[in-house]
């Protein structure tokens, strides 16, 4: 396999006039990134208490968490260091990507690093495999297939913080690329999940959707509806024990990534009932957060017998009082974040309560990839493929 050198191309192949037209642009461009990064440096000191960046501690169970509740979103924990950390890195990658600089590119990751480039995880097993056949959206080699034609510049335009845990932080970020000559050609709509790997943060897991310029605020309405309507359609599935929906839930076949727990993984509602909320949030001695699946073109039914621990998750251990959930609901934030004509980006997430409507808990927030394959669209991964999030435990507020 042949090595890549990583050697900068800025201003290769410009001369006068053109060269210092490209210096210009790009000292614009940096000095528009210097306020995101003076807020990222003010960031920079936690709270005391806090988990610090590059520790491999695990995060400790913060006070306020009832007896039998689950650890949400509201404790400092879940975002007072993970999203400083986790914001530097991102910026790191995206000036790296903008400065042609592969191996920068290369020390914002983890390893195996996942990328949805089409339909498919591509894997990045290590940083010498990026080094030799980086993927198109990452290749500034000027080798080889890429997306990049010669002297085009880079422009962040959005940066949006959508979940967060002590451990990872999910983000949208989508940036416009220029010709040489100023003519915007294309747009870039990414998301990424940057995890905390025994006290390294990277980004683990990325998608992203090139498309035209004259695309960029296309919006294609089959892909919300048929995302609505199977967010809808599986939510109901499990209100209503639907084993039968259950047993075909729409995944798109192929190589598929999503992030999970790898140690002794607990969905945060067993580990609440078990009594060790913060199990499904380990830090230390974690190497990868990354599952890797083939799934294949004819899925084999799920077993019905499997269903029962799913219920028990779902309806048995409601806790705090409650004997079951009696609706399974999808969250209304739900929504396509991007999307192209066989691809998207989506946000979701389940809300659930008692029989009498009382509120129990907010939960399965998280960012995933939709795809258009065999004539449908159904989950590359799962629903919630770059992590789901724990948002609000109704358990551990006050009740009269």
């Amino acid at each position: 396999m042949t090595t890549i050198s990583n050697r900068r191309t800025e201003g290769e192949e410009e001369g006068g006039s053109k060269a210092d037209r490209r210096s210009f642009i790009k000292g614009a461009a940096a000095a528009g990134l210097l306020g995101a990064a003076a807020i990222t440096a003010a960031l920079d000191t936690p709270a005391e208490g806090a988990q610090q960046g590059g520790a491999a501690e695990d995060p400790p169970r913060p006070a306020g968490i009832r007896p039998g509740g689950a650890f949400d979103c509201r404790f400092p924990i879940a975002y007072e260091t993970s999203i400083p950390e986790a914001t530097k890195v991102l910026m790191k990658y995206f000036a790296s990507l903008s400065r042609r600089d592969l191996s920068g590119i290369a020390q914002t990751l983890h390893y195996p690093y996942g990328t949805y480039e089409g339909m498919e995880a591509t894997i990045v097993e290590s940083a010498e495999n990026l080094m030799d056949a980086p993927p198109p959206s990452m290749n500034v080699t000027g080798k080889g297939e890429n997306l990049i034609t010669p002297g085009a510049y880079d422009m962040l335009d959005t940066l949006e913080v959508h979940n967060f845990l002590p451990v990872s932080v999910q983000f949208s970020l989508c940036y416009s690329r220029y010709a040489a000559n100023g003519t915007k050609t294309l747009v870039c709509q990414g998301i990424y999940c940057v995890t905390n790997n025994d006290g390294k943060w990277g980004i683990q897991l990325a998608s992203t959707i090139f498309k035209p310029a004259d695309e960029a605020e296309l919006v294609f309405k089959d892909a919300e509806e048929a995302f609505l309507r199977q967010e809808r359609t599986d939510a109901l599935a499990f209100a209503n024990r639907d084993v039968s929906r259950l047993k075909t839930l729409v995944m798109n076949p192929g190589k598929q990534a999503i992030i999970a727990n790898p140690l002794d993984w607990k969905s945060p509602l067993v580990a609440a009932h078990d009594g060790d909320p913060m199990s499904p949030y380990k830090t230390k001695g974690v190497t990868t957060r990354l599952k890797i699946t083939d799934v294949p073109e004819k899925r084999p039914d799920i077993e019905v017998s499997a269903m029962g621990s799913v219920f028990n998750d779902y309806y048995e251990i409601a806790r705090g009082g409650f004997p079951k959930y009696a609706a399974t609901r999808i969250a209304p934030y739900a929504r396509v974040l991007h999307s192209s004509s066989d691809k998207a980006h989506v946000a979701g997430g389940y809300i659930r309560n008692a029989p009498d409507l009382v509120l129990i808990n907010e939960f399965r927030r998280g960012l995933g990839v939709f795809t258009y394959v065999n004539g449908h669209w159904g989950y590359a991964g799962t629903a919630g493929g770059l992590g789901d999030v724990y948002y609000h435990d109704y358990w551990n507020d006050v009740r009269s």
